[in-house]
């Protein structure tokens, strides 16, 4: 499905020191905030875990808020990869099956 000019509109995120303007969808509109909003959160969380004396420079903080995010990302992606029950599933269906062909069970 093709999404044409009028699904789209512009909204800015303030991210870091940054305003940025991003094309999205009206439908995405919000993922897009959330999404935003969790960055600062976690930049946030790291600014005051690493700021004072050693202030690091925001795009460390940027770079280790964008690790922390997308290690979240791919742990909950392996949480949900659901491939290894389907193939216990379909083995332990096969032994059954076998089961009961063995022993005439109907």
């Amino acid at each position: 499905m093709s999404v044409g000019a009028s699904d789209m509109f512009l909204i800015h995120v303030d991210i870091g020191r940054g305003s940025y303007g991003l094309r999205v969808r009206r439908d995405e509109e919000y993922l897009y905030r959330r999404a935003a909003a969790e960055v600062r959160t976690v930049l946030l969380r790291f600014e005051q875990r690493y700021g004072g004396e050693a202030k690091q420079e925001t795009t460390d903080l940027l770079a280790m808020t964008a690790l922390q995010l997308a290690t979240e990302m791919i742990r909950l992606r392996e949480r949900n990869d659901t491939a290894p029950f389907v193939e216990m599933l379909q083995r332990l269906t096969k032994e059954v099956s076998t089961y009961l062909e063995v022993n005439r069970v109907t």
